[in-house]
């Protein structure tokens, strides 16, 4: 064979191996995105089961010390309360279709769920209670307003247990 046929057939092994090792390189690359993307779940996993053994531990020192220091509400928490306050006060700002009071109640969820510490809730339990029987008016009214016919005994049926499960100052 001629020296330039080596040197063709040398060069065509080595573009081989780098495509290779390319391709190599991004699989691994890939693979070490997946496990970084699976380990990251894992802690927040873990941080959310964190938070709620603190959370509970937290509730059990304030049961057993509430009388002697006070309670103190988190201000995001106090903030993201008045917002729904305020917009159960605002005819203006209550949903106009369903998807929109599905919304606020999952907001809501979230709030007492995920953010409002356990030993706060009791401190907040009768602003909570009218709060959550607005969402969940609001939330009714949405899904009631397409009810058929047939359906209006069920409706009426809401309505009057909505009526009889409203707290102090809800109006």
């Amino acid at each position: 064979m001629r020296p330039n046929t080596w040197v063709l057939i040398l060069s065509g092994v080595l573009c081989l191996a780098a495509a290779a090792l390319t391709t190599y390189a991004g699989l691994q690359l890939h693979e070490q995105r997946r496990q970084h993307a699976a380990l990251e779940a894992a802690v927040a996993e873990l941080q959310h089961e964190l938070g709620q053994h603190l959370d509970q531990q937290t509730a059990v020192l304030h049961r057993a010390l509430g009388d002697y220091i006070p309670v103190k509400v988190p201000a995001p928490v106090l903030l993201d309360l008045e917002r729904f306050e305020s917009r159960l006060a605002d005819r203006a700002a209550w949903p106009k279709s369903a998807p929109e009071a599905e919304a606020l109640r999952h907001e809501l969820d979230l709030l007492v769920k995920r953010r409002l510490p356990p030993w706060a809730e009791e401190e907040l339990l009768p602003r909570l209670n009218v709060v959550r029987w607005g969402v969940q008016a609001l939330w009714t009214v949405q899904h009631d307003q397409a009810a058929s016919d047939d359906r209006a005994e069920v409706v009426l049926e809401d309505y009057r247990t909505l009526a009889e499960a409203a707290p102090d100052g809800a109006g």
